[in-house]
């Protein structure tokens, strides 16, 4: 049981990260928002779509498009990942 609660307290700091690069990305700081992604150890549908629209901002299409792509793969259900593909 104290194995979860550590593991959980890992998410968190995970998630608290992604939401940091998330406001980064709001923001227009591209690049501070790609060093936060890339220190993630977690790359879920969510990574993947904070990783995209910070590639898209820094003119880097090829890897947004990867990106959004892979994200689509792991959330196939998230509309937002689908409206943003195709966008």
């Amino acid at each position: 049981q104290a194995y979860r609660y550590r593991h959980s307290g890992y998410q968190d700091e995970e998630s608290m990260r992604r939401q940091a690069a998330a406001n980064y990305i709001q923001s227009g700081h591209y690049r501070e928002a790609m060093n936060v992604l890339q220190s993630l150890s977690q790359r879920n549908g969510q990574w993947y779509y904070l990783s995209s629209m910070a590639n898209m901002g820094l003119g880097n299409n090829v890897n947004a498009l990867n990106d959004i792509k892979q994200a689509i793969r792991l959330e196939p259900d998230n509309v937002q990942y689908q409206m943003t593909s195709r966008g």
